[in-house]
């Protein structure tokens, strides 16, 4: 019997869509253990990245998601000024490790790509129907160049490009967690635990951001310690509010049109919600 996703026995429908995979990516750390900075579906080179994660020594880890084999053939095909890239060519076949990360992996379901088909410049993973990752070919260092990850310009570089994704990815994320009525107590709470961090990590950016001067010349605001209300009713608009209900500790999510309305509550609901707090900074 052929496997899934080949040429030859019965194709079976997919087990992981590519959301899944990237989720997967995100709470599991198959590639980087602990990594300084992740995220999934946004543009740092000149293509979408599926997952990106930069080291603490500030290397840069990229993940390629295929859930078809007709869909990697393609990209060799349509794709061919990335793949040069990935090569390390320019037209006039210099190095051009700044457009390209360090390592390189296709992640794709078992048997979707071949060790023998994959590019000399890229790792293979397989994902399994259980959701475990299996290395069946290690990425190769593609250059030894870093990125600081320290740097205020890193996250001026990002914040357009991922801010808002980042939390449609959560929303969608967390809803469709809570439409699995039978999950597990346990598992339950090991979600939340996950998207507790989450939320801080992208908090912890949201605030950094709404404090850089750059960012539309924006001016402090003394009372509240970041941002005026023009820039924080642009940050909040269609943005879902992450609380904690004091009665029983479970996690909601509140959508506010604008900064007065989150204010409100704020000011008005402190007994029943605790709004996560972020570097002793309630946002």
């Amino acid at each position: 019997m052929g496997m899934r996703g080949t040429r030859g026995g019965t194709p079976t429908k997919p087990k992981h869509t590519e959301e899944s995979i990237q989720q997967a990516l995100y709470w599991n750390h198959p590639i980087l253990t602990k990594p300084a900075f992740e995220m999934v579906g946004f543009i740092f080179y000149a293509w979408e990245s599926d997952y990106l994660a930069i080291s603490k020594a500030g290397y840069v880890y990229e993940c390629e998601i295929k859930i078809s084999h007709s869909d990697f053939l393609n990209e060799a095909i349509h794709k061919q000024n990335k793949m040069r890239i990935l090569q390390g060519l320019s037209a006039s076949d210099g190095t051009i490790d700044d457009r390209r990360p360090n390592y390189f992996w296709y992640v794709c379901p078992e048997g979707i790509i071949s060790e023998a088909e994959c590019p000399k410049f890229a790792g293979l993973m397989y994902i399994t129907d259980s959701g475990t990752f299996r290395c069946i070919k290690s990425a190769p260092c593609l250059h030894k160049a870093k990125y600081d990850t320290q740097a205020d310009l890193l996250r001026r570089d990002m914040r357009d490009k991922f801010y808002y994704a980042m939390w449609n990815w959560i929303r969608r994320y967390w809803r469709n967690i809570g439409k699995a009525k039978d999950i597990a107590p346990q598992t339950a709470a090991a979600y939340e635990r996950a998207l507790d961090k989450q939320v801080e990590e992208v908090a912890d950016l949201k605030y950094r951001l709404s404090s850089l001067t750059q960012w539309r010349d924006i001016q402090a605001d003394p009372k509240w310690g970041f941002a005026t209300d023009d820039a924080i009713d642009e940050i909040f608009r269609n943005l879902p509010r992450l609380v904690r209900d004091k009665r029983d500790g479970s996690i909601e999510l509140i959508d506010y049109d604008n900064a007065a309305e989150w204010r409100g509550d704020l000011e008005r609901k402190p007994s029943l919600y605790q709004w996560l707090p972020i570097n002793g900074n309630t946002l």
